[in-house]
């Protein structure tokens, strides 16, 4: 019974799905509310009872990994918070809280400069990433805009993980990745990846706590990045840059950082994952990566059109038209010649290819926040 309703659901989406709309369309605004619903209900279906998520699949075989990525994990829960948020559901909310639960467990506190310093060590190797961190305190203030009570009882344990960011700081204002309890210190080298998210997250704990040191440590940085990333196109800073800066505008900051996130936008649209032919072009990177450059694409338009931008707000509302129809790509919703319990449990989730052999967390994680800023970008 269970499989006859996900396949009449599925039938339904492949007729909704079948021609391109303009942005603004109620049916649009249906399509992407419902994929993101989807995706939302994958991660709580597929949530473990320590409050993980199932992590790398494969659907051919019916299996799932038993690795686990925190930095992964920590995004899907972001994700689920912002759905929770968007949908104003208890469901999600209560799903989302139960996965930050568990990084707090294994949490540990150190005392420095006279503050509180919570590490988020990996249960396999020790060590702590900070975008696993910066992650995590998207996810915590996400929840606190749906529950302020939930800020209330977690902004004490928010400070503490934004205070292990503010001292991996380097005094140029960049931020190296790793921290190892083992030896008390950080790695010297600072990762793009890491870079955007540690500098996103830590834009978020300004706004909500807006304390001087926050402040000082996101001008720095902006600083630092643009140097840093300014001129050519960094595809691993992308996504998160520009959230970073798209954000850091709101501040009163330099308008020369509107122009970094169009200078940045405009290269990332020459490469190849911007060029809609029928197959997604062949890559160093892996398919899946365009969900996380949608969501860098999604905030350069808002920017354009909060600007007056009128051309580029054109050029990139195009991109992102199409953009969606390839995120919907990746979303199973219908059985591929998968069992019923394997189907069950794939349904809904985002693969790592539009012929969905596997499904990772973060594949859904990056599809559910491209379409939620996409949605709130073209209203």
């Amino acid at each position: 019974m269970i499989v006859k309703k996900i396949f009449l659901l599925a039938v339904l989406g492949a007729l909704i799905f079948v021609t391109p709309l303009r942005p603004g369309d109620a049916l649009l605004a249906y399509r992407l509310e419902r994929s993101i619903r989807l995706g939302a209900e994958w991660l709580v279906r597929n949530q473990l009872e320590n409050g993980l998520f199932r992590y790398d699949c494969s659907l051919e075989k019916g299996s799932c990994s038993r690795i686990q990525n925190l930095t992964r994990q920590a995004g899907g829960t972001w994700a689920l918070a912002e759905a929770a948020y968007f949908f104003h559901d208890r469901k999600y909310f209560e799903a989302a809280a139960r996965s930050v639960d568990y990084f707090v467990r294994i949490s540990e506190v150190r005392e420095a400069d006279r503050r509180l310093i919570r590490s988020l060590p990996d249960p396999e190797n020790g060590v702590t990433r900070n975008n696993a961190i910066a992650l995590l305190l998207r996810a915590i203030l996400a929840l606190g805009r749906e529950d302020p009570d939930f800020l209330k009882s977690h902004g004490e344990i928010a400070e503490s993980f934004a205070s292990h960011l503010l001292l991996s700081q380097t005094g140029e204002g960049l931020f190296p990745s790793r921290y190892a309890a083992t030896s008390g210190y950080y790695s010297s080298a600072n990762d793009d990846y890491n870079d955007g998210e540690t500098f996103f997250a830590l834009i978020g704990m300004y706004n909500t706590f807006p304390r001087p040191e926050y402040r000082e440590a996101i001008f720095k940085a902006a600083r630092a990045l643009e140097n840093q990333y300014g001129g050519s196109l960094n595809r691993k800073f992308y996504a998160w840059g520009m959230k970073g800066f798209k954000e850091f505008l709101a501040l009163g900051s330099e308008p020369a950082y509107r122009d970094f996130i169009f200078q940045q936008t405009d290269l990332m649209l020459e490469t190849p994952y911007f060029v809609f032919s029928e197959s997604l072009p062949k890559t160093d990177l892996p398919q899946v990566a365009f969900l996380v450059f949608s969501e860098g694409v999604a905030e350069a338009y808002a920017l354009a059109a909060e600007s007056g931008e009128l051309e580029r707000k054109r050029e990139y509302g195009d991109v992102l038209r199409k953009s969606i129809e390839r995120i919907f790509s990746f979303q199973l919703t219908e059985n591929k010649n998968l069992s019923e319990e394997t189907y069950r449990r794939a349904y809904g989730g985002f693969c790592g290819s539009p012929a969905c052999r596997t499904q990772r967390v973060d594949n859904t994680q990056h599809a559910v926040l491209a379409l939620l800023r996409i949605y709130d970008s073209l209203r």
